[in-house]
């Protein structure tokens, strides 16, 4: 059986009973170039800020909910309310040893939830550092969400997000 409307399909069971959601909210994207001095001196960035760095490029977007880039960064808009899955990894480069706090949050509009706050020694630093968090939010139709990370007292913006590793993705749970 085959739900459908008019114009899209929703649910899509296979003859063997999988079942696939075309019309899910979910999203992949990624760095395609490596946005280099943006944090290190106390300063946030938001990745896929295209006022200080670069869009992110998508890997898929299958319900068309995720700004690649914009003024203040990237970010997901749930299109419904649910419980939202979300997924970050950031490859930052150009540590330095005064770099003594290292920041990694989700940012939605309902709350700020700390993916990693720790000391980059602590994770067995070697002046790269790849930094992966996920959390479940959740969310009300229209609110967004992004990515937030920061580096402290490098004595200046000397800290690079890299494009190798850095990763948002999501998608609605239920």
């Amino acid at each position: 059986m085959v739900t459908r409307n008019s114009a899209n399909t929703y649910i899509v069971p296979t003859t063997a009973n999988e079942v696939t959601a075309p019309a899910q909210p979910a999203f992949s994207a990624y760095l395609g170039t490596s946005d280099l001095n943006v944090t290190g001196n106390n300063t946030v960035f938001y990745l896929g800020d295209t006022d200080v760095g670069t869009a992110l490029t998508s890997i898929f977007d299958q319900n068309g909910d995720f700004t690649l880039g914009a003024s203040g960064g990237a970010y997901f808009t749930a299109p419904v309310t649910g419980k939202y899955y979300f997924d970050v990894k950031v490859q930052l480069g150009g540590l330095v040893a005064a770099c003594n706090l290292l920041i990694l949050d989700l940012v939605a509009t309902s709350r700020t939830q700390r993916l990693i706050g720790s000391n980059p020694y602590t994770f067995g630093y070697n002046g790269e550092l790849t930094v992966c968090g996920s959390c479940f939010v959740n969310m009300s139709a229209t609110d967004t969400v992004k990515v937030r990370c920061a580096a402290y007292n490098s004595g200046g913006d000397v800290v690079d997000v890299l494009l190798n590793n850095t990763i948002f993705s999501g998608y609605l749970i239920c």
